[in-house]
């Protein structure tokens, strides 16, 4: 990796007032966080239905959401403008107040579970919801029958709009006695007479959503105010425990008003890919973003593992994504330039190795002539149109950030947030090339750091040079805060201090240079080791995923021990091709059986220390074992629909691997 020479000049907050407690950093805001308001899009709306109905006047004929089609010639994808969209959403609402599904309960609202995976008919019925002040609960189509049943008990929520593949697991609750309170069912396609019989059986009236919108041909809007309820969204549950965040409007649009003053602007002619789980709040926010500035929406086909085909057909202007997706991007060009022999070998990498050194020493991530010989074929495995790249959820290498900006010749943006904010808490700058931070706080947002001493960080702490570099846990204070976890009162008053800062659980440092946040650690997954050392497993882990042998990785350590191991689930086709010498006698193995070779274990390992040491990890942050499997983890198992791992899960099925990487003698 080369070193940069490149300095940035986007200073990324100020502080504003010294520390109120002791054991406190200063509190740091946006720069320009003074001249900024909460409803601050170019419509000046105070709400997301007002939003979107200020789109839809303005860009009537624009795009707005396109679906997937293919026919036996082509594939294509199929747009609803945006005054049709409109028009139907009006519809679906007069439908949703004529079920009754608009009277409110003892807390004042009405709620409407919405359980699908991304579609057009997802981002309507939310639409429609706002248009009868009725409370949207999304439900992640992958979501385990207990936790669906939790989220429709604790919300007490009588409708229901789903997939017409999903209703098989509403009934299968239903069978159970569970979920009583859900008495109509919304569903997208076409319902068969069986379905009718089955919904009679368990006391449920069954729609179609075409139907709904036949209902009542007219009626009266019941917009939302800024403080009403939008949405209650549950996370995802990385720790097994899913809790119901209240959104309101005000939060969301002061978050969406925050990032346009944070100048990461979209236009109207603008498409969006959007295939990340429209139940998580990340890619919600963004969708809705899109929406406020005319721009388009197209859906993936459902299929996770087409993407780059519907992309293809898309060709997308911007795309969101994850840290594990943007790997997946670095290693297939990495294999590609690996593959490629010859002098044409050799022209991918000088221009790879110019471009690199012009960001390193001036910030650029275009070049005139590499761009097009070059550059341009690595652009089209997104779509050949894509201008703005951005990523959050979890960390991401530095190197692949710089390394994707030069191939896709685009901007890269990062950012920090979590449900609780609306997704957004930090974003960098789309001018700023550089590397190792999330940017500084949104306007309006109020940041400050916490001393964590049993972790040894401190609002004191100073980086190497001797400069002041505040760390400690991120608390954030503003109007895009949530109010609280839905009938959560107790796990509230542990959140929320006296003063009424959100402590996060992240750790995170002021950097001197620009005064950007950087998030180094996670206060509540850590543990520690026998002799004292914390461990923070999500950063090793991120390190760790730089390996090319290296797909997925699980970090374990006990407090009864001196080291830690790790489970890894090593890159197949990595493996393959790195080893596909005939004195490997792989070829014609499985990989499960690949996997128990003590040679491949060996090579990741090594692989794993080298990264280990080249991100200057502790002696006690390196794995000392390594247990290789040969199935990667998904949605349907270990990960959340945002990819995270759930830890509480992976512990329980690797308990007998681990207990016995412990009893063994030590590798190294």
């Amino acid at each position: 990796m080369g070193q940069a020479s490149y300095k940035s000049k986007t200073i990324y907050s100020k502080e504003v007032q010294g520390p109120s407690n002791p054991g406190e950093s200063s509190i740091f805001i946006h720069p320009e966080s003074s001249d900024f308001q909460e409803n601050d899009l170019p419509s000046k709306a105070r709400t997301l239905y007002e939003s979107f109905m200020h789109s839809a006047n303005k860009w009537p004929n624009n795009n707005c959401l396109g679906t997937f089609i293919k026919t036996e010639n082509q594939c294509e994808y199929k747009w609803k403008c945006y005054s049709s969209v409109l028009k139907k959403v009006l519809k679906i609402g007069y439908g949703l107040d004529c079920l009754k599904l608009t009277t409110s309960d003892n807390t004042g609202y009405s709620y409407l579970g919405i359980y699908s995976n991304n579609r057009a008919e997802w981002i309507l019925m939310d639409l429609a919801c706002m248009s009868q002040s009725i409370v949207s609960i999304p439900l992640y189509d992958i979501h385990q029958s207990e936790s669906l049943i939790k989220i429709i008990d604790e919300t007490e929520m009588r409708g229901l709009a789903c997939s017409y593949k999903l209703l098989k697991n509403i009934y299968d609750i239903k069978s159970q006695g569970r979920a009583k309170s859900l008495t109509i069912i919304i569903v997208f396609e076409k319902i068969q007479a069986s379905d009718r019989q089955t919904a009679e059986v368990f006391g449920i009236n069954l729609v179609s959503l075409k139907k709904i919108t036949k209902l009542r041909t007219s009626g009266t809007p019941n917009p939302p105010s800024t403080d009403t309820w939008l949405t209650i969204c549950y996370t995802s549950g990385t720790a097994g425990v899913s809790n119901g965040a209240i959104i309101s409007h005000k939060n969301m649009m002061t978050t969406l008003s925050g990032v346009y003053n944070s100048k990461l602007r979209f236009f109207h002619s603008d498409i969006h890919f959007s295939y990340l789980p429209l139940a998580h709040i990340f890619e919600r926010a963004v969708s809705h973003y899109i929406l406020s500035l005319g721009a388009s929406i197209g859906f993936y086909r459902g299929d996770i593992s087409t993407i780059i085909d519907d992309m293809s057909i898309l060709r997308p202007t911007v795309f969101i994504s994850v840290p594990r997706i943007f790997k997946r991007f670095y290693d297939k060009i990495q294999e590609v330039v690996n593959s490629t022999t010859g002098p044409k070998k050799k022209i991918i990498q000088r221009a790879i190795k110019v471009k690199l050194r012009n960001y390193d020493k001036k910030g650029k991530i275009t070049h005139k002539i590499w761009d097009k010989l070059v550059m341009k074929k690595f652009q089209t495995i997104i779509g050949g149109r894509v201008r703005v790249m951005i990523t959050g959820s979890a960390p991401i290498a530095s190197e692949i950030i710089r390394f994707l900006r030069v191939c896709f010749s685009c901007i890269f943006i990062e950012g920090y947030g979590q449900t609780e904010v609306c997704s957004a808490s930090t974003v960098t700058n789309i001018n700023d090339t550089s590397l190792g931070h999330v940017g500084g706080p949104l306007p309006l947002l109020e940041l400050k750091l916490v001393d964590v001493p049993e972790m040894g960080y401190k609002s004191e702490d100073l980086d190497d040079h001797g400069n002041k570099m505040p760390r400690g846990e991120i608390c954030l204070r503003g109007p895009a805060v949530f109010s609280g976890y839905y009938k959560s009162s107790e796990l509230n008053s542990l959140i929320f201090d006296q003063d009424g800062w959100l402590h996060t659980g992240d750790i995170g440092a002021i950097l001197y240079e620009n005064k950007a946040l950087k998030v180094i650690d996670r206060k509540y997954n850590c543990f520690k080791l026998a002799e004292g050392e914390y461990i923070a497993p999500e950063k090793i882990e991120s390190v760790y995923l730089n390996s090319p042998f290296v797909s997925q990785v699980f970090v374990y350590g006990s407090s009864l021990e001196t080291f830690i191991v790790a489970v890894v689930i090593p890159d197949e086709d990595y493996i393959r091709k790195a080893w596909m010498r005939p004195e490997k006698n792989i070829r014609d193995k499985k990989f499960s059986e690949i996997c128990e070779m003590p040679d491949i274990k060996n090579i990741v390992m090594q692989s794993m220390i080298e990264k280990g040491r080249e991100n200057k990890l502790m002696g006690f942050e390196i794995v000392k074992k390594i247990h290789l499997d040969s199935v990667l983890w998904t949605t349907d198992d270990m990960l959340t629909p945002t990819q995270k791992l759930r830890r509480y899960m992976a512990k329980q099925k690797y308990q007998e691997i681990l207990n016995k990487m412990y009893s063994e003698e030590q590798n190294i």
